[in-house]
């Protein structure tokens, strides 16, 4: 199943998400309530590999994700996150906070 808001595309794999576009203002809700409503009930992969921009309310989801999985005792990992992902997340000091499975 997937889905459109804005510049974001919103899919359902067999291991989570799958998301694609722009992560910012107008799409983070969407986005924001589909990771964490998963997260309420299972481990949660996150492939990132077609995000071409994602601003500071898109980094806070993933920070508020990873803390939600640590209360639940639920993996999250973020899966082949795209150039600006991982530039995000080198500058902010975060690559160490995540389980970042690499592009394969």
């Amino acid at each position: 199943m997937s889905y459109t808001v804005g510049p974001l595309v919103i899919s359902r794999t067999p291991d989570g998400l799958h998301v694609a576009g722009e992560i910012d203002a107008s799409t983070v809700e969407a986005f924001s309530s589909d990771l964490l409503s998963m997260l309420a009930t299972r481990d949660v992969a996150v492939n990132m590999s077609e995000i071409q921009f994602i601003d500071s309310s898109g980094l806070r989801v993933l920070i508020e994700a990873h803390s939600n999985a640590l209360e639940q005792r639920r993996q999250f990992v973020i899966d082949s996150p795209s150039p600006i992902v991982k530039r995000l997340l080198e500058v902010t000091g975060l690559s160490d906070l995540f389980t970042i499975v690499p592009v394969h």
